[in-house]
């Protein structure tokens, strides 16, 4: 932005008319003449039109669209680093500020929005309108900023299980930072994530490892943290549990038991007792599995640890038969109040298989009519294998060899990366 039009910017911005700025300073076919950049003021009638503004020189002289580009900058990295009150902060400022802005700026502000909403968890702020606001961006932004753009968009569809959108949306990102040079190991984490879900635990692997290696160049201690428990979650998916172990209990003993967060050592000793329930020691991942529910502060977080405890009462043949019963109830209880339908299923499943009334015809049905489905549209391929494992052997055991060829054909299509 030119001297000009930053002087009319601030006219704008203070709500003067041209004749109220130059009145007793200069005429006002000269102020036009100023704003359209057709000649430039002298030092002393700058001076005193920077006065009646209320700025100085030296800001007239500063661009304000690349003041506000860098404030908005620096708000990314406010965001990045989850500083909760300075984010807010720079939000509410940025927000009155950029309403006549150039609009590639508005952009870049917008873009940036998209992210605070996603990481301040008001995606219900999103609707399909805003959703579609955020996508007209790509026309405006400049091409390095649509590395965020793709990114901040499969973070979306992540969040919201839509897995094979979210993979689409960080490859395209993948591919601009690949051609632009750039250093950012969360787009591998992201990566790892993402494909983890999907069901290719080595590709998931792979982005771990490199996000890893990222993080450990930025010495992001906690970052290196989040990479080593997603390491140890696909050594387990890919039938390696010793190893998932040995990984996960050197995160916790190679550091400093006051630097590793609770929340996150709970996650760590689920995924160790997930570790011993795959090697069948099921009284070893009963004991992580409450160690971990013990750390846990809240019911959503709680819910993956409880399940498995009822699970495993089940599967140890504990003698209190009214003790488990209870605790699925509670389990189902505990989900309904935070409305988790993935876990209210899961623990109605298990009260089903408590109960002991054999795998009958309207079980299945329920399974393939309701549950099934349920867990596709979430993307949930680990849980569907699980489902469609069930279904199929229930219709080999009646000689239903068609439809168990059927469900057979499918959990092989779900296990093809």
């Amino acid at each position: 932005m030119e001297l000009g039009k930053r002087v009319l910017f601030y006219r704008n911005k203070k709500q003067l008319t041209q004749s109220e700025l130059s009145k007793g300073i200069c005429s006002t076919t000269y102020l036009s003449k100023i704003e359209n950049e057709k000649i430039n003021p002298s030092d002393e009638i700058l001076e005193l039109l920077c006065e009646r503004l209320g700025i100085t020189v030296v800001q007239i002289q500063q661009d304000p669209d690349k003041l506000l580009s860098e404030h908005i900058l620096k708000w990314y990295n406010h965001i990045k680093i989850n500083d909760i009150k300075q984010m807010h902060e720079d939000y509410k400022e940025l927000r009155e500020k950029v309403e006549s802005i150039d609009l590639s700026v508005k952009a870049l502000f917008k873009l940036f929005e998209f992210r605070y909403l996603i990481q301040t968890k008001q995606t219900n702020k999103i609707d399909k309108d805003k959703l579609n606001q955020y996508k007209e961006l790509i026309s405006i932004l400049e091409y390095q900023y649509k590395y965020y753009y793709y990114k901040f968009l499969g973070i979306y569809y992540y969040i919201n299980n839509q897995f094979k959108s979210s993979l689409e949306q960080f490859q395209k990102s993948k591919e601009i930072l690949e051609e632009l040079e750039m250093d950012d190991p969360d787009l591998f984490y992201q990566l790892s994530l993402v494909t983890s879900r999907l069901n290719n635990s080595p590709l998931s692997l792979i982005y771990a490892y490199k996000a890893l290696e990222g993080f450990q160049k930025k010495f992001n201690f906690q970052r290196c943290l989040e990479c080593n428990l997603l390491l140890g979650i696909n050594l387990n998916d890919m039938d390696n549990p010793v190893e998932a172990i040995s990984l996960m209990k050197n995160v916790i003993e190679n550091n400093n038991e006051n630097k590793v967060p609770q929340d996150f050592k709970s996650k760590i000793l689920h995924n160790i007792g997930y570790s011993y329930f795959l090697l069948k020691d099921l009284d070893q991942a009963k004991s992580y599995f409450r160690r971990s529910l013990e750390l846990k502060k809240n019911v959503s977080q709680q819910l993956n640890s409880f399940y498995m405890i009822s699970l495993l009462m089940i599967l140890t043949k504990e003698k209190d038969a009214i003790k488990i019963y209870k605790h699925i109830e509670f389990g189902m209880k505990l989900s309904r109040s935070v409305k988790n339908k993935v876990y209210e299923i899961k623990f109605f499943l298990l009260k089903y298989k408590m109960e002991d009334k054999g795998i009958s015809e309207e079980y299945i049905n329920y399974l393939e009519k309701c549950v099934a489905p349920y867990f596709e549209s979430k993307e949930d391929k680990k849980f569907t294998s699980e489902l469609y494992t069930e279904i199929a052997y229930y219709y080999q055991s009646i000689y239903h060899h068609k439809r168990a060829s059927f469900y057979f054909e499918k959990l092989l299509t779900l296990k093809t990366f």
